[in-house]
């Protein structure tokens, strides 16, 4: 038995206790108590040089810190851990965005994952994009791409990013502390890659920054930066945006792009992040409109 995300959550949990009962615990991640014990067993057995959850009359404890914890995670490696559906798919979906095709075969070798994995999470892929409206192509003797919507394909990719990476006060993407192995080598991947257009991607940030006089808060700083990010990485490897999100009110249009399609679009993403004062917007007339008919319907109700 490895370690995998439930165990993890497991440590996370005692932790954030430092003292709880095997049945309270069985009962938070509906498991049987046998379930959990084994768990512990196996959280010990990768623990390089104590055992970092003790059992004491049914009840479960640990002297580790947050910093130990994180470290733990940091000491295993991909072999150690037990991957899931959705973190293998994150990987697919990482690797596609940021090359042309992704060799299946070659990347679960590199993981160390069976045939029947890959087969098993290729189906389920396919599902997905399918509800996204993009869709798997298979590029004989080379792998896989996906194709539709850029879009939709970015958004999808950046909803992943999000999930491990931070971003610092100088707007500098990091590596999320309790990454778990899986996490670390997609973040690796990303961070490898968008290192060539760094220089691009800042150039940029920094012009946008100092042309709006607004503070935004951490996770839309964090969207801001893999948005101009990502942005950058596909259009500099020829998949730029060929169609825009429209949006029912107008905004204000941010050039920073030589295609008219990628500055609105980032101006719709831009209008979306929470910033402190809040950002005003182009006069609208429908929008004044909308309002005044919104205003004098909530005075009737209130009469």
């Amino acid at each position: 038995m490895g370690i995998n995300n439930s165990t993890l959550a497991l440590i996370k949990y005692i932790l954030d206790k430092k003292k709880v009962s095997i049945k309270n615990a069985s009962m938070h991640f509906n498991k049987n108590e046998s379930t959990i014990r084994r768990e512990i067993e196996t959280i010990n057995l990768h623990s390089r040089n104590k055992e970092i959850i003790l059992i004491d009359n049914g009840v479960l404890t640990t002297s580790l810190n947050y910093t130990e914890y994180t470290e733990f995670i940091k000491s295993l490696s991909i072999s150690q851990y037990s991957s899931t559906p959705d973190e293998r798919i994150n990987t697919i979906l990482i690797s596609a965005l940021i090359n042309d095709c992704v060799n299946l075969t070659s990347l679960y070798n590199k993981l160390g994952l069976s045939v029947t994995t890959k087969k098993n999470d290729t189906k389920l892929l396919k599902t997905i994009l399918e509800e996204k409206n993009l869709k798997l192509t298979v590029l004989k003797k080379k792998g896989i791409k996906i194709e539709g919507d850029e879009r939709i394909f970015r958004l999808l990719v950046i909803k992943q990013l999000q999930l491990i990476m931070d971003v610092n006060i100088d707007y500098k993407l990091e590596r999320r502390k309790a990454n778990n192995p899986f996490e670390n080598y997609a973040f690796n991947l990303f961070i490898e890659k968008i290192s060539s257009y760094n220089s691009i991607i800042n150039e940029k940030l920094l012009y946008f920054i100092n042309n709006i006089n607004v503070n935004i808060s951490y996770l839309s700083r964090k969207f801001l930066v893999l948005y101009l990010s990502v942005s950058v990485l596909r259009q500099e490897n020829a998949y730029p945006l060929n169609s825009i999100t429209t949006v029912p009110i107008k905004v204000t249009n941010h050039r920073i792009f030589n295609s008219n399609f990628e500055n609105q679009e980032f101006s719709n993403i831009v209008s979306i992040l929470d910033t402190n004062p809040s950002q005003p917007f182009p006069f609208d007339e429908k929008l004044l409109k909308l309002s005044n008919i919104f205003v004098d319907n909530l005075l009737l109700d209130i009469k």
